[in-house]
C-alpha cells in the first residue's frame, strides 16, 4: 500500500529542524520511505 504525506511549515528554529531532519531521513528510509521532492 502507498501513501503519500504532504507536509507545509513554516520554520521558526532552523537549528531543531536541521536535527530532526538528520534523525527522522534515516527512520523514514528504514521503513521504505523515500523523500520525493523538497523546498525552501
Amino acid at each position: 500500500m502507498s501513501a503519500y504525506v504532504v507536509v507545509e511549515l513554516a520554520v521558526k528554529d532552523a537549528a531543531t529542524k536541521d536535527r530532526y531532519s538528520a534523525a527522522a531521513g534515516p527512520v523514514i528510509k528504514e521503513f521504505g520511505g523515500e523523500l520525493i521532492v523538497g523546498g525552501a
